[in-house]
């Protein structure tokens, strides 16, 4: 009896790296739409505050939140080349 199972392409893993290094939860779309959507959605929503907060003038909180993303979005980064290896 003859096995006619098609497997699905799989995606390869170092593609996947490199896009999400590049591209951070952009490129993770590659690998995984819902992380790629979550992990974008974080990012946008850490844009908004930080523009909603240079906006209040605050210069204070404007430099807290500044070094708070630089600790945050490399953060991001590496968490989302971990999704991406794990997808």
């Amino acid at each position: 009896m003859e096995n006619n199972h098609v497997d699905k392409s799989a995606k390869k893993v170092g593609i996947g790296i490199l896009l999400t290094l590049l591209f951070g939860p952009f490129g993770l779309f590659y690998a995984s739409k819902r992380g790629g959507i979550i992990m974008t959605s974080i990012l946008v929503l850490m844009a908004i505050i930080f523009v909603c907060v240079f906006f209040l003038e605050n210069v204070l909180l404007a430099g807290i939140v500044f070094l708070l993303y630089i600790w945050l979005i490399p953060i991001l980064w590496l968490i989302c080349i971990i999704w991406s290896v794990n997808a």
